[in-house]
């Protein structure tokens, strides 16, 4: 199932597309979850007593690959359960349903089938189920945008989630909330839900929910208009995506690429992954988001292709009437107003342009009404419940009048009952807090060690440099001066002997410079004295330009940073460029330091040769594991993303 927020138009930007809500849509609890299909279809051969069972697996297996197989064999599976009875397997049938119709944005089908699972999840009491079903719904509402609703089912399947004690579960949770905080445009805790969800479903190892993690962090990066950052995440969820063969979600991954590269002017790229976009949601016949993706083609090509412009805003109007969306046909028309006017047709122009206002008008109207029957439903609701509040109140003080005579016996029994449990509590909670103090001891004390040697090193670095400078740059300093004048002194009248004093000289003053440059790099004045800013910008100005083009980009870094910060952040990007120089063959550089209230982000990116990362964990090279080191002293992340003949881009995030 993919979630539908629609795009914004009208100009070079669409909005992105998410996954996250597809996650509250897979799951399934069925006997057979890990079955291949094959192995499936032979079983169903023999036709065994768990037939249903099967049946309702094989609507799992084909939800996104071939929808209608799997509505066929859910409808089968759900009739034989009926027949035999069987609520367990009748709820997992129900639920499959309904993640191949919400799939296929058939959101009323979706809602039905969810409805009909939560019933009998409730019937039987399977708390995990009722999260699941719940979970679900919401995903629905959210992509309906209503997300009151949908905030409302995300807490109480949180809920279940939280007391039955499921990380991923709970993970989930935190991307559904972060979609529907970015769809009202609350950015300041989306990132944080994204990562904290990312970073569960990475210490679990789920390749799928890391990539659906992924996806969502490269819609994100794109809605607060960071390319790059979005560019990056989005192919580490193509990647994996293509890995797993999951092809129905590729097409949105590739849409956000296209409408990334869009904002960085490459119009190549981005209707390159456009088009493979386009493809795929041919391929699963979901018009909706082929309209989107068409309209963002139109306006790709746009008045210097008029006529491929013209031919995909029709076929994204066609497409949008056919699944009536709305959003889409709006777009579409405002696309075909404003080439039919660049074409000088005002007739086709003016007709279009008002289809597209009446739309307008027509969904403002809609979602007022919307707005009002949810205050109405909301009104009439607290009515009857102030109702029921006092029918129970009277029947309350009955019921007290009768059981008043057992209370004193039953409060004994509980109060004696309650004290051997409150005693098991308190000794069972005291040992986690001891086992949690020690394991955060432990913790502390390897980060304590990490950064020691961190600083040491740095102490060491300060040291040469100084004794450097004072030492040996006196006594080269002497030594020139001395030599000089010993030679301004003496009547030199053999040519040999006077070149040779000549390169004496030179290289004495060449040794000279080389120790400052050396003592300079290993304690630049600039980071002692600017701040971090000033530093990076002095760096880069001593590399030749003729030879690697720098762009430096810093954003946020008014004020100096904590010392740590700003050395471990100065070391790697001094560690990162002079390995580019070294062994990229790259003719461009791009640094970017973007500081805001959650952390720093940092981010290197060449036009080289590029490399295969996993080659990393074989290399002898200190250079790598020295950045890793450093920035994981602080609690950040570091990320690589490169492929030979590709370039390379370097992720570094430091929490605040």
């Amino acid at each position: 199932m993919l979630p539908l927020s629609f795009s914004r138009h009208q100009g070079k930007k669409n909005a992105p597309r998410l996954l996250a809500t597809a996650l509250a849509l897979l799951f399934n609890f069925a006997a057979f979850a890990d079955a291949d299909t094959d192995s499936l279809k032979n079983l169903l051969r023999t036709k065994p007593k768990n037939e249903a069972t099967i049946l309702a697996e094989l609507c799992w297996n084909y939800k996104y690959s071939h929808p209608d197989s799997a509505k066929s064999y859910g409808l089968l599976a759900a009739k034989k359960a009926k027949a035999q009875k069987n609520d367990a397997v009748l709820s997992t049938a129900y639920h499959n349903l309904a993640i191949v119709y919400g799939a296929e944005s058939k959101f009323e089908e979706a809602i039905n089938y969810n409805q009909q699972a939560l019933a009998l999840k409730r019937k039987l009491k399977d708390q995990m189920g009722i999260a699941n079903s719940l979970n679900n719904l919401g995903g629905i509402y959210d992509q309906q945008g209503n997300y009151i609703k949908a905030v409302d089912l995300y807490k109480e399947a949180y809920a279940i989630y939280k007391k039955v004690g499921n990380p991923e579960s709970l993970a989930q949770i935190n991307l559904n909330l972060g979609i529907v905080l970015k769809a009202q445009k609350q950015y300041d805790n989306v990132l944080k839900y994204y990562r904290e969800a990312y970073q569960i479903y990475k210490s679990l190892n789920k390749t799928f929910e890391v990539g659906a993690s992924e996806a969502n962090l490269g819609s994100f990066f794109l809605e607060i208009n960071q390319p790059d950052s979005s560019i990056f995440y989005s192919k580490l969820a193509e990647k994996k995506f293509k890995a797993l063969k999951i092809e129905n979600f590729l097409p949105v991954v590739r849409a956000n690429l296209g409408i990334a590269y869009a904002k960085k002017h490459d119009l190549a790229s981005s209707n390159h992954y456009l088009k493979l976009a386009a493809k795929g949601h041919q391929l699963f016949n979901n018009k909706k988001e082929l309209s989107f993706v068409q309209n963002g083609l139109s306006e790709n090509y746009g008045t210097q292709n008029i006529s491929q412009a013209l031919l995909y805003a029709k076929e994204a109007l066609n497409n949008a009437e056919e699944c009536k969306s709305l959003p889409e046909i709006m777009k579409a028309r405002r696309q075909l107003a404003t080439l039919y006017q660049y074409m000088g047709n005002t007739k086709l122009a003016l007709q279009n342009f008002q289809l597209y206002s009446d739309l307008k008008d027509s969904l403002f109207t809609v979602e007022k009404n919307k707005q009002m029957s949810q205050f109405n439903v909301v009104f009439e609701t607290e009515k009857k419940d102030r109702r029921i509040t006092e029918l129970d109140q009277q029947s309350t003080i009955q019921q007290l009048e009768i059981k008043e005579k057992n209370i004193l016996l039953y409060a004994a029994i509980v109060l004696i009952g309650f004290s051997v449990f409150t005693a098991y509590l308190m000794i069972k909670k005291r040992r986690a807090q001891a086992q949690m103090e020690l394991n955060a001891e432990k913790n502390r004390q390897q980060e304590l060690r990490v950064k020691e040697v961190f600083d040491a090193e740095e102490r060491e670095r300060r040291r040469i440099a100084e004794d450097l400078h004072d030492g040996v740059g006196q006594t080269l300093s002497a030594a020139l001066m001395n030599l000089n004048g010993l030679i301004a002194k003496a009547d030199l009248k053999d040519p040999q002997q006077s070149a040779l004093a000549e390169r004496s000289v030179a290289l004495l003053s060449e040794s000279y410079d080389e120790m400052r440059a050396i003592s300079h790099q290993m304690i630049p004045n600039a980071l002692l004295k600017s701040g971090l800013a000033a530093a990076v910008r002095e760096f880069v100005n001593k590399i030749n330009q003729q030879t690697l083009k720098i762009t430096l980009d810093i954003n946020g870094l008014q004020e100096k940073l904590n010392e740590n910060v700003e050395t471990v952040i100065y070391r790697v990007i001094q560690e990162a460029t002079n390995n580019v120089i070294k062994y990229a063959k790259a003719s461009k550089l791009s640094i970017q330091i973007n500081r805001d209230e959650d952390g720093i982000s940092l981010s290197i990116e060449d036009n080289g040769i590029g490399f295969d990362p996993s080659q990393l964990k074989k290399s002898q090279g200190i250079g790598f594991k020295n950045m890793y080191n450093r920035v994981a002293s602080l609690n950040g992340t570091l990320e690589i993303d490169s492929q030979p003949g590709k370039g390379t881009l370097l992720n570094i995030y430091l929490p605040a």
